[in-house]
């Protein structure tokens, strides 16, 4: 017999909202660099997710408050009528954390879960992607996309019920710088609209998020 696999539904137009927080433009207090390039992936984002129906959100320049801010307002929304949602973040970051444009750190995991289905109940048993592009240490190395990291992070969701449906993709491993290139954007970023441009309707988004790996890695 074959097994029956679960699918999930995505035939709403719009499919869900797209929030991107861009953060380019940091206080010179914080001694941080400004995010030369990211307005290429910014763009990129825009053009792939209203491509696939999603109602896209760009958030410039927010501070760490900002950011929790934005988070909030997503979870109270009513996603009813909405199959899919997700987040994208381009900003600095240390471990486990991304930065507000204040140098402020936010806990990339309470961002995440801020999303499970007690605090967001309409968007329980529905897909949430999380994209996170930010350095996770100093370890300078060309990094690749840790699919046995993101495997185990994702089963430890799902042994949750709460915080089923959820998929967190880094653009680096912990302890490591992620790249940047202020004429593309950054290389994460741009192979995860490259496979998701090409195979987003023919693959599931493990087997795309393999190929994000592969382009990125090589």
């Amino acid at each position: 017999m074959h097994e029956i696999l679960q699918i999930y539904q995505m035939n709403s137009n719009p499919r869900g909202h797209c929030v991107v927080i861009n953060n380019e433009i940091f206080h010179k207090s914080t001694e941080l660099d400004d995010r030369d390039g990211t307005e290429k992936d910014v763009i990129s984002l825009e053009k792939l997710f209203t491509q696939l129906h999603f109602l896209v959100d760009v958030r410039n320049n927010k501070t760490a408050q900002e950011i929790v801010d934005i988070v909030q307002e997503y979870t109270d929304m009513d996603h009813t009528n909405y199959d899919c949602f997700v987040m994208v973040i381009l900003s600095h970051g240390s471990h486990g954390n991304v930065y507000g444009v204040d140098g402020k750190e936010v806990d990339i995991s309470k961002i995440v879960f801020s999303f499970d289905s007690i605090y967001c109940q309409s968007l329980h048993g529905k897909p949430k992607l999380f994209f996170i592009q930010a350095c996770q240490g100093i370890t300078q190395k060309l990094d690749e996309l840790d699919l046995q990291d993101i495997e185990q992070v994702d089963e430890a969701l799902h042994n949750t019920a709460r915080r089923a449906d959820m998929f967190i993709s880094m653009a680096t491993s912990p302890g490591y710088v992620s790249w940047r290139n202020i004429n593309i954007g950054t290389w994460f970023i741009q192979a995860v609209v490259y496979a998701f441009k090409y195979w987003a309707h023919s693959c599931e988004l493990v087997n795309i998020m393999t190929k994000v790996g592969t382009k990125h890695g090589g």
